[in-house]
Order: C-alpha cells, then sequence, then structure tokens
C-alpha cells in the first residue's frame, strides 16, 4: 500500500461524499426528506468511486468491464448497507444532514479500502 493510493482513495471518498450530499440536498429541496434521496446517492456515489479509485488510486487504466463495475459494486455493498443503516439511525436521531452523512461514510470507508484494494490490484496483476 503506497501514499498515492491512501490519497487516492481519500479523494474518491471525498468525491463520493460531495456526490451524495449533493443528491441528498437535492431530493430534500423536493420534498423527499434526508433518507429516500440516498437510495439514489448512495449507488451514484459507488460507481463515480468506483472510476476515481480504478483509474487515480490504483492506477489500474486497463479496459473497463461491466463485470469488474458489478462486482466492485458488490463488494461495496457491505459497507453501503452499513454506512445507509447508520445514517438512517442518525437522521431518525435528529442528528443534522451533514454530520450523519460524515459519520457514516467515515465508518463505512476503511472496509471499503480493504475492498477495493483487493479487486483493482487483483485485476492489475
Amino acid at each position: 500500500m503506497t501514499l498515492r493510493m491512501i490519497i487516492g482513495f481519500c479523494f474518491a471518498g471525498v468525491l463520493g461524499f460531495l456526490v451524495e450530499i449533493c443528491l441528498i440536498k437535492s431530493g430534500m429541496f423536493l420534498g423527499l426528506g434526508a433518507i429516500i434521496p440516498r437510495f439514489v446517492s448512495l449507488p451514484i456515489a459507488i460507481v463515480t468511486t468506483f472510476f476515481t479509485n480504478r483509474f487515480i488510486s490504483f492506477s489500474n487504466y486497463s479496459p473497463v468491464r461491466v463485470s469488474e463495475i458489478l462486482a466492485y459494486f458488490l463488494a461495496m455493498l457491505i459497507g453501503a448497507s452499513f454506512s445507509f443503516i447508520l445514517y438512517s439511525s442518525l437522521i431518525i436521531m435528529a442528528v443534522g444532514v451533514e454530520l450523519s452523512l460524515v459519520i457514516a461514510t467515515i465508518c463505512a470507508a476503511i472496509a471499503n479500502f480493504v475492498m477495493s484494494r483487493r479487486l483493482f490490484l487483483q485485476k492489475k496483476h
């Protein structure tokens, strides 16, 4: 594991977070509340982090296959499920949207890093 991988992974996480907060806030503006928009924002954030991690964090420039995106998505579902449950619980407890998303994202990040590293380095070598 290199510093470049860690910095790239953090960048991907921040980018995914920004995607999520923008989509959640948009959903709230449309009157959907703070939990319903996460059903859309979470998958879009996962796809965003897939491309960012693949190309930037792990320097894997081989052609992208749909099966690879699906494998990544399924691997991230463990962290994403935990993140969604934690986020929803915090929202129900009246914790602010931004803080709830930050807490849920950080808690899921370590598991997602390990899964990403395995997937991308395995495909590269």
